[in-house]
């Protein structure tokens, strides 16, 4: 499946979104991860190089009305959202794991907030 077919939808849905300069609004048990904040309000979560099954992500500063998460894939459902089984507040912040389904050697995929 040729990149940006795959990968698009992922990175459009970053488009007008600002960074959220907040110190370690996110951290990341594998990879690499950063944190967005859309015009909403909601708040999103690029997570990338995850070379295992899944991934911890320790949320902070997330507005008190978020009820859970949702996750987007790359691949043929990418632009698709699918509520994040595991996720739990956690004192001021949160604890969501993302788990990857495919068989690709390094996984990728957009958290985003839902309220």
């Amino acid at each position: 499946m040729p990149w940006y077919v795959a990968y698009g939808p992922l990175f459009e849905s970053l488009m007008g979104k600002r960074y959220n300069l907040r110190a370690h609004a996110v951290t990341v048990s594998e990879g690499v991860a950063n944190a967005f904040i859309a015009p909403d309000g909601s708040h999103i979560y690029p997570v990338a190089l995850v070379k295992g099954s899944s991934a911890t992500l320790e949320l902070r500063g997330v507005p008190a009305n978020v009820t859970g998460f949702e996750a987007s894939f790359p691949g043929a459902a990418a632009g698709t959202w699918a509520k994040v089984k595991s996720a739990s507040k956690q004192g001021s912040g949160w604890r969501v794991q993302v788990a990857f389904a495919d068989d690709r050697a390094s996984h990728a995929a957009l958290v985003r907030s839902v309220v």
